[in-house]
């Protein structure tokens, strides 16, 4: 079987294979935090350590490192790729997009100077810098959101007005999870990439399910809810009817690790989301999906590591990191 572009093939392959595999998690873990940076710092991660090793230390500096570490292997990417899988990895650039968003409005909410939110925003974007720049100008939520032309007038008003009131972001945060998964479903179809399609897909209904979970949770109605789900298909709908436990019941049937805590359930939740979509993209191993395969993987990596230094912080046991890691 011939790869249809083998020189990205090549070189994503050789990244792949430096990502860090299930016996260096064992090893971490058993790890403190300073012997993790010295680990993480003879691996992928040493330029990032030590570029930020002069200013920050422990978990700060770790944090800092895999901020820096994941925009340095995006724009890698995009350098080493043809003209058609750069396009795929715009669509997928879209998350830093609104990543940087909600970390610009958290920040200004809990009056953050613009220096310090700076450091926590990922370079590698489909907007310019600029862009974010002129967010970061900002002195309220409401300006922020103000300057983001691109969201619908009336949900965003709406979704201003439930901030003002609760001085809670979900609806905002919602807000912007819906602009990002249509723009990319919209990418997605103008490149014809079937595999990003099921990709949002399963996203989609995870986000929708960890929605549905956090607002049952709440005892919010039924009608909340429904405004705040993105695209929901007959099966989703069909859980807002249902009360959290049994939910949550419902669960447990496919995964014994599920329990009434939502933070545990929703950890639950996204690992066997991430499962799912690792297997999905590793069909087509000579195909653009090994572009999505490594960038996933890549996440995924982000999303332990941050598990394990947060498990050390806060002296959570190993149960429960083993629980919540994801290995594809």
């Amino acid at each position: 079987m011939k790869s249809e572009y083998p020189y990205t093939y090549a070189r994503v392959s050789a990244m792949k294979s430096k990502l860090l595999k299930r016996g260096d998690y064992d090893k971490l873990q058993k790890l403190s935090v300073g012997e993790i940076i010295k680990y993480l710092s003879e691996n992928e991660y040493k330029k990032e350590i030590d570029k930020y090793a002069v200013t920050k230390n422990g978990v700060d500096l770790i944090e800092f490192a895999l901020i820096e570490n994941t925009s340095n292997t995006y724009l890698k990417l995009k350098r080493i790729s043809e003209s058609k899988i750069s396009t795929l990895i715009d669509t997928y650039l879209i998350r830093n997009d609104i990543h940087n968003i909600k970390t610009i409005i958290r920040g200004i909410m809990l009056g953050k100077p613009a220096d310090d939110i700076r450091e926590l925003l990922i370079s590698a974007t489909k907007n310019q810098e600029l862009f974010f720049e002129n967010l970061l100008k900002s002195d309220s939520v409401e300006k922020v959101i103000d300057k983001l032309g691109f969201l619908d007038k009336v949900k965003a008003n709406k979704a201003l007005a439930d901030y003002k009131d609760s001085k809670c972001l979900v609806h905002i945060e919602n807000l912007l999870d819906q602009y990002m998964y249509f723009e990319m479903q919209k990418s997605a179809e103008e490149i014809n990439h079937r595999r990003i399609e099921g990709f949002l897909r399963a996203e989609i209904k995870n986000a929708n399910l960890k929605t549905i979970l956090k607002f049952k949770k709440a005892g919010k109605d039924n009608q909340e809810i429904l405004s705040l789900l993105i695209k929901p298909k007959r099966k989703t709908l069909s859980l807002v009817e249902k009360s959290y436990d049994d939910i949550i019941k419902s669960l447990q049937k496919k995964n014994k690790e599920i329990t009434e805590d939502l933070l545990v359930t929703e950890a639950q939740v996204d690992k066997e989301s991430l499962v799912k979509i690792g297997k999905l993209l590793h069909q087509k191993p000579l195909s653009a999906d090994i572009i999505l395969g490594y960038l996933l993987a890549k996440e995924i990596e982000m999303r332990n590591l941050r598990l394990i230094i947060k498990a050390k912080e806060f002296n959570l046991d190993d149960e429960f990191v083993e629980n919540q890691l994801v290995v594809v």
